[in-house]
C-alpha cells in the first residue's frame, strides 16, 4: 500500500495519484502520453511536443506515468547489456574464424609463408624467363654463327671457284692440246729464215709459230698467269720489249727508246716485268708495270747488270753482274736494295739465273770449266752442283712450271737445239731437231 504524503490517504501499490487528494504519489514521474517527455503535474500542454494534456475525473487521470528507475537496478541492466554484446561479438568472431579456416584461407595465420611462396613463384617465373632469354640468345648466336659459317663457306667456295677458273683459263691459254704435262715451251727458231717465236708441247710435239715478220724476235717468257708472252724484237729498228697473247695476237710494244732493251722477266703476280736495258750508257736492270708504265732503274752502277729473274714469292730478283770483274750471280729486293753476290769464281762468267717453282733452288749457266755448262745451287749460293758436262755450249736454263724438268739450249749436235733434263741432270731429251738454231 502507498500512503499519500499530502493527505495521509492509503492507496493501492498500483496507484500513481492519491485517490483522495489527487497528489502524485512519491517515486513516480508524470510523462507526456505523446512524446513521453517528463511533464509537471500542473502542465496543460506538453512543453516538448505541445500536445494538450486532458484532465478527466480526478486530477489529470489521463496522464500516464512510468516508474523512475532505481540507480542500482540501472547499473545491473547496463552490465547485462554489455555482457550480451561482448558475447555476441565473440560469437561472431569465432564464426568468422571457422569460416575462414573452412574456406581455406589458413595463409592468413602465416602471412610470411604466403609471401615466401609468392617470392618463390616470382623467382621461378624470373628464372624461367631468364632461361628463355638465354635460350633465345644462344639460338640467336648459333643462328648468327651458322650464317657466318655459311658466308665463309660461300666466300671460300667463291674463291675456290675463282681460283679454279683462273687455273682453267691459264691452262686453256697455255695448253691448246690435251698434253698431260700441262704447260708449253716457248722458244725461238730461225727455221723460216729469221728468228721467230714458237711454242711446243713438253715432248717437242705440236710446234706452232706465233710471230711472222722480217725482224729478230727472241727471249720469249710466259707470264705466270699464262695469258701473255713477253719477248724482245727489233721491229722498230732496235730491240724493244713486246707482249702478245699465247696465239700470237694482240701484239703490244711496252718500251720505246733508241737503245736496246732485253731479257724480260715477269713478277709472280704477272703485274710487273723486270728487264735489262742499255739506255743509261751501260746495261742496268729496270722494272715496269705489265703495260709498260712506270719504268724504274733498280741497279745503278757503271758495270753490266743483266738477266733478271723473279723469285716465286716475289721477294727477290736474281740477276747477273760484272761489277767484280767477271759476271757473277746476285740477288736483290724488288726495289733494288739489299744486293748480295751469290757466286764467286775467277775462272769464268755466270749468268741466266732461274728459280725453281718452290724457290729452293736456282739454276744458271757458267763457263767456269772452260765451256758453258748448266749448274744448280741453293738460293744463298751454296751447294753448287754441275748438271751438264759436254764439250759444247749449254746455256739459258729454265725450270718447268711443275719443277720436274729443266729446259736449256745446246749446240752439241752442231746447231742450237732445245733440250730438257731432270733437275739432277739425268734423262736428257732433245726436243727440237733441224738444221736451224732453236733457242
Amino acid at each position: 500500500m502507498k500512503k499519500c504524503n499530502a493527505c495521509g490517504e492509503i492507496n493501492d501499490d498500483s496507484a500513481v495519484f492519491c485517490l483522495k487528494c489527487g497528489e502524485q504519489l512519491s517515486g513516480f514521474t508524470p510523462l507526456c502520453p505523446n512524446c513521453k517527455s517528463v511533464i509537471a503535474p500542473d502542465d496543460i500542454f506538453c512543453k516538448k511536443c505541445g500536445k494538450e494534456l486532458i484532465e478527466t475525473g480526478s486530477k489529470k487521470e489521463s496522464y500516464k506515468y512510468i516508474e523512475r528507475p532505481v540507480v542500482g537496478k540501472s547499473r545491473n541492466l547496463n552490465f547485462k547489456i554489455f555482457i550480451g554484446l561482448v558475447s555476441g561479438f565473440a560469437a561472431i568472431v569465432i564464426i568468422v574464424l571457422i569460416l575462414v579456416y573452412v574456406i581455406g584461407f589458413n595463409n592468413l595465420t602465416n602471412p610470411f609463408k604466403s609471401i615466401t611462396e609468392a617470392e618463390k613463384v616470382e623467382e621461378t617465373t624470373a628464372a624461367d624467363e631468364e632461361a628463355e632469354k638465354v635460350e633465345e640468345t644462344t639460338a640467336a648466336a648459333d643462328e648468327e654463327e651458322t650464317i657466318e659459317e655459311e658466308k665463309v663457306e660461300e666466300t671460300t667456295a667463291a674463291d675456290d671457284e675463282e681460283e679454279t677458273k683462273e687455273e682453267a683459263e691459264k691452262e686453256e691459254a697455255v695448253i691448246p692440246d690435251t698434253s698431260s704435262d700441262k704447260y708449253l715451251i716457248a722458244f725461238v727458231s730461225d727455221r723460216d729464215g729469221n728468228y721467230e717465236v714458237y711454242v711446243m708441247n713438253p715432248d717437242g710435239s705440236n710446234q706452232v709459230q706465233l710471230t711472222d715478220n722480217d725482224s729478230y724476235n727472241e727471249h720469249p717468257k710466259w707470264s705466270p698467269d699464262g695469258k701473255k708472252i713477253a719477248f724482245i724484237s727489233d721491229l722498230d729498228g732496235d730491240f724493244e720489249i713486246y707482249v702478245m697473247d699465247p696465239d700470237g695476237s694482240n701484239l703490244v710494244q711496252l718500251t720505246d727508246n733508241d737503245l736496246e732493251d732485253y731479257f724480260p722477266s715477269w713478277s709472280p703476280d704477272s703485274k710487273k716485268i723486270a728487264f735489262d736495258t742499255e739506255r743509261d750508257g751501260d746495261t742496268e736492270i729496270y722494272v715496269m708495270n705489265s703495260d709498260g708504265r712506270h719504268q724504274v732503274n733498280l741497279t745503278d752502277n757503271n758495270s753490266e747488270d743483266s738477266d733478271p729473274s723473279w723469285s716465286p714469292d716475289g721477294k727477290k730478283i736474281a740477276f747477273a753482274s760484272g761489277r767484280d770483274g767477271n759476271d757473277e750471280i746476285y740477288v736483290m729486293d724488288p726495289d733494288g736494295s739489299n744486293q748480295v753476290q751469290l757466286t764467286d769464281n775467277d775462272s769464268g762468267d755466270a749468268g741466266n739465273p732461274s728459280w725453281s717453282p718452290d724457290g729452293k733452288k736456282m739454276v744458271f749457266d757458267s763457263d767456269s770449266d772452260g765451256d758453258f755448262e748448266i749448274y744448280v745451287m741453293d738460293p744463298d749460293g751454296s751447294n753448287v752442283v754441275q748438271l751438264t758436262d759436254k764439250d759444247s755450249y749449254d746455256c739459258r736454263p729454265k725450270w718447268s712450271p711443275d719443277g720436274k724438268k729443266i729446259s736449256f739450249i745446246s749446240d752439241r749436235d752442231g746447231d742450237f737445239e732445245v733440250y730438257v733434263m731432270d733437275p739432277d741432270g739425268s734423262n736428257l731429251v732433245q726436243l727440237t731437231d733441224n738444221n736451224s738454231d732453236d733457242i
